[in-house]
């Protein structure tokens, strides 16, 4: 008795897969490109501030995110 298994590729599932995976990598690619120009962005924005003495931006961001 013996199993035999067909490792040969199949074109129509093969094409999707690769699709997928090309549409899957571009979205993790500008997700991560978004992310690190928000970070950016925050860093100029509040980090810069608050060590160069003006702790007015930081004290903002905090009253916006706790809500008081």
């Amino acid at each position: 008795m013996s199993i035999t298994l067909n490792l040969a590729p199949r074109k129509a599932s093969g094409q999707l897969s690769r699709t997928a995976v090309k549409v899957a990598t571009t979205a993790l690619a500008v997700g991560g490109l978004g992310v690190a120009v928000l970070l950016v962005a925050f860093v100029r924005t509040f980090g810069f501030e608050y060590f160069h003495g003006d702790h007015a931006a930081l004290a903002g961001l905090g009253r916006l995110l706790l809500g008081n």
